[in-house]
C-alpha cells in the first residue's frame, strides 16, 4: 500500500507540473499573439505566463538539486572506510598502481591496477571501480575504497568475485617529492597463498605503463627500483644461527 500511495503521489505531482509548464507557455504564447490587437492585455498573460513557467523551472531544478544531494549522502553515509575531508580531498585523482605477486605460470610478476579517484564526491571517503585483470588476463573488477589514517594512505580492494579484501599501506604519502608512493600489500597471490608483497602507488605511470595486468621486465626492474629507493625493510634477514645465539643469550640473562 506505501509504493502504491507513493506512485499516487508522484502522478499527482508530475501531472499538476506539467499542467503549470504547459499553462505558463500557452499563457506566454497568447499574449506575444494579441500584442498588436489587445495591448492593454498582451502584458498581464506574459507577465502571468512567464511566472508560471519560471516557477515550474525553478521547482524542477530545485528538485533535481535536493536529489543530487541525497544521493550524495547516502553514497557517503554507505562508506565503510572514512576519513576527515581535509586529509583526504588532496587525493581525489588518478593513480597507477604496481603490486608484485605469485602468478600461477610465470612465478612473482609485477602487475599494474588502475585506481581513478577524480570522480569519487563522497564526503569523508574516496571511491571507485578498480580495473584489473587476472594472472591469465581476464577481467577481475572491485570496489576500491581509500582513505588516511594518522598520514597512512590506506587503500581497500574488495574483488567482485568474494575473495579476500586487498589492503594496500602507503606510509610515507605526501613525504618528499616522488610521484611514486612505495608501501606493502597484504593480499592472496592467485596460488591463493596469503603474502604481504610490494606495491607503488604513482601519480603518474612507470614509463608511461598503464597496461592492465603483468608488465614488461623493463618495467618490473623499474618497480623494484623504485620500490627499494623509497621503502627500505628495518628487518634484516636473519644469518644462520643468529636465531640460536638470540636465546642462548636470553637464557643466560635469565
Amino acid at each position: 500500500m506505501l509504493n502504491i500511495k507513493n506512485s499516487e503521489n508522484d502522478f499527482i505531482i508530475y501531472t499538476v507540473v506539467i499542467l503549470l509548464l504547459v499553462s505558463g507557455i500557452g499563457l506566454a504564447g497568447l499574449g506575444a499573439y494579441i500584442s498588436e490587437t489587445h495591448p492593454k492585455l498582451s502584458p498581464l498573460l506574459l507577465a502571468v505566463g512567464g511566472t508560471f513557467f519560471g516557477g515550474v523551472f525553478t521547482l524542477i531544478l530545485s528538485f533535481y538539486r535536493r536529489m543530487n544531494v541525497l544521493d550524495l549522502l547516502r553514497r557517503s553515509l554507505d562508506a565503510t572506510f572514512r576519513s576527515t575531508e581535509l586529509e583526504i580531498d588532496k587525493y581525489r585523482k588518478k593513480f597507477y598502481q604496481y603490486h608484485l605477486t605469485e602468478t600461477k605460470n610465470d612465478g612473482w610478476q609485477w602487475m599494474y591496477v588502475g585506481l581513478n579517484f577524480t570522480h569519487s564526491d563522497e564526503v569523508g571517503t574516496l571511491k571507485c571501480r578498480a580495473k584489473q585483470v587476472t594472472d591469465e588476463d581476464k577481467p577481475y573488477p572491485g570496489n576500491v575504497e581509500a582513505g588516511v589514517r594518522r598520514n597512512r594512505f590506506i587503500v581497500l580492494r574488495d574483488p567482485d568475485s568474494g575473495e579476500p579484501t586487498v589492503v594496500a599501506i602507503f606510509p610515507y604519502m605526501g613525504k618528499g617529492i616522488s610521484p611514486y608512493h612505495s608501501g606493502i600489500c597484504v593480499m592472496e597471490t592467485w596460488l591463493e597463498n596469503p603474502v604481504v608483497t610490494r606495491v607503488i602507488l604513482g601519480e603518474e605511470p612507470i614509463n608511461n605503463w598503464d597496461k592492465l595486468g603483468k608488465v614488461s621486465p623493463e618495467i618490473a626492474k623499474e618497480c623494484e627500483k623504485i620500490w627499494k629507493t623509497n621503502f627500505k625493510s628495518s628487518i634484516e634477514p636473519l644469518k644462520e644461527g643468529m636465531s640460536t645465539r638470540a636465546s642462548e643469550q636470553n637464557s643466560a640473562q635469565h
